[in-house]
């Protein structure tokens, strides 16, 4: 088996543990703006301390799979472009760094609710208020983690259209995949609430591209590089 084979091979695999733990720590974190504006917030962060510890440790396990995932991706992209390899470098450090906060806003906050337990009644209020802002940082980290993810993505993929490393269609679909990552984040940045309809499209991609790598891995692909 070649080499460029096993690598996306490897990488396959990767994605599909990423996709095994990325799913639920998103789908089960049970944080929302709504929630927390309920008068039953704190408690409910109380109730669910357990399964949210394990939703962030889900989380931080999904982003130490990725540093692998870079790790083996970069030599290809430095390759082809130190330029476009150190760009892809950069927006992935710039994220990790992001979703790391998101992770400990989420720690604090069922810290928070914690306290608020031993709390006066006089004081819930600014526990609530807390609480929210506690909310709000996570979930604007959210939705800079996807900004970066989906411009350091369409670089790759642009590497694999390039390339020809996998079916030009595959790659293509995946810099419009995150293109519409990108947009919907924007807008949501915005006060556009688009819904979740934008990144299933990603979703979808993402596991037609992670099957095609268990079978079929990267090929030789065209040796195309750039000066850049």
């Amino acid at each position: 088996m070649d080499s460029n084979r096993k690598i996306g091979r490897t990488i396959g695999a990767l994605f599909l543990v990423i996709i095994a733990t990325g799913v639920p720590s998103n789908m089960f974190r049970g944080l929302s703006s709504s929630l927390a504006r309920t008068p039953e917030f704190l408690q409910t962060i109380n109730t669910r301390a357990l399964e949210m510890r394990f939703v962030v440790l889900l989380s931080f396990t999904t982003h130490v799979i990725w540093v692998i995932v870079i790790g083996l991706l970069y030599p290809l992209l430095k390759k082809f472009s130190p330029k476009l390899a150190l760009a892809f470098l950069a927006f992935w450090i710039t994220s990790f760094a992001i979703a790391l906060f998101g992770d400990l806003s989420h720690l604090s906050l069922i810290s928070l609710a914690k306290e608020a337990l031993h709390s006066s009644t006089h004081n819930i209020e600014q526990f609530q208020l807390l609480g929210l802002a506690k909310v709000k940082d996570y979930l604007w980290s959210h939705f800079m983690v996807l900004i970066l993810y989906s411009s350091s993505t369409f670089l790759f993929f642009y590497y694999l259209f390039k390339t020809k490393m996998v079916p030009r269609l595959l790659s293509a679909w995946g810099m419009v995949a995150m293109v519409i990552v990108f947009t919907a984040s924007w807008l949501n940045v915005f006060d556009q609430n688009v819904g979740m309809y934008p990144f299933f499209h990603n979703g979808l991609h993402m596991m037609v591209f992670t099957l095609w790598l268990l079978t079929k891995g990267f090929s030789k692909g065209n040796k195309l590089q750039t000066n850049s």
